[in-house]
């Protein structure tokens, strides 16, 4: 005969602890979860979206290329790899700099030298040594200027379009273009701040001359009312010294009549009835 499993006491379980039946998670935690994993992957499929636009650009127009120059003017080493900066402009941009590895000026070379005749010779690659090496920076820092130049001395302007990938003049369009665009945008708002700020200042001075008209107006009211006050305070005055001079005449009168009747009273014998 089979023995029932033992079910476990009340008093066998843990302070605190869920009951045998409850999952291992709870409906709240797994809904903060939920958010929390859905939120992070937004996140990353924005970043992504962001990294994959790049910077601005601009269409490319034979304006924006006329005056095309550029030159290697030094070099510089991040994360180990030795990166030559290029100075470039334009008649119509200003200043922009772009930094590329001698891999870069290597496809550019390739590209050119079969459109561009007489094209000079790439400094050579180094098998046993680093592209960080002294001597090795010092031969491309001396080879890749002439590289540059040879690629841009186009007749008449026409480079071709791996040299203006190679500067990136359709970034810097597109950068300098927005740096305008938002320029404009500031000056649109420095405006609007301008007028708020005179409005203000109008505001304050209409709201300071209503103030003083107010008190002007309000002393005015305070002085009529202490004159109408004191001309009442006058006139009760009067009142009161005419009704007191009244009075005086009148116990004056009724003096002398008492004074008069007195005397009759003992020049005349009284009248006896008959």
């Amino acid at each position: 005969m089979k023995s029932r499993p033992k079910t476990p006491k009340q008093s066998d379980q843990k302070a605190g602890a869920l009951p045998a039946s409850t999952p291992w998670y709870l409906p709240e935690t797994l809904d903060k979860d939920l958010s929390r994993l859905k939120e992070e992957k937004e996140a990353k499929i924005k970043a992504k979206e962001e990294k994959k636009k790049g910077p601005p650009t601009a269409a490319v127009t034979v304006e924006l290329v006329k005056g095309l120059r550029a030159s290697v003017i030094h070099h510089t080493a991040e994360d180990n790899h030795e990166l030559y900066v290029i100075r470039c402009r334009t008649d119509e941009l200003p200043e922009w700099e772009v930094k590329r590895p001698y891999d870069a000026f290597r496809d550019l070379h390739a590209e050119c030298v079969n459109n561009i005749p007489n094209m000079p010779k790439l400094p050579r690659r180094h098998m046993f040594k680093g592209e960080t090496n002294a001597q090795v920076v010092a031969e491309r820092m001396a080879g890749l200027p002439e590289v540059l130049h040879a690629a841009l001395d186009q007749p008449g302007g026409q480079h071709l379009p791996c040299v203006l990938g190679f500067l990136a003049i359709d970034q810097a369009a597109g950068y300098f273009q927005e740096k305008n665009r938002l320029r404009e945008k500031e000056k649109d708002f420095e405006e609007v701040v301008a007028g708020t700020t005179q409005g203000v200042e109008a505001a304050r001075e209409i709201s300071s001359e209503n103030v003083v008209k107010q008190e002007a107006e309000t002393k005015r009211i305070i002085e009529e009312a202490q004159a109408a006050l004191a001309a009442a305070k006058e006139g009760n005055l009067r009142m009161i010294k005419i009704a007191e001079d009244l009075n005086e005449r009148k116990k004056l009168k009724l003096k002398i009549i008492r004074g008069e009747i007195a005397d009759m009273s003992r020049r005349t014998p009284p009248i006896m009835p008959g």
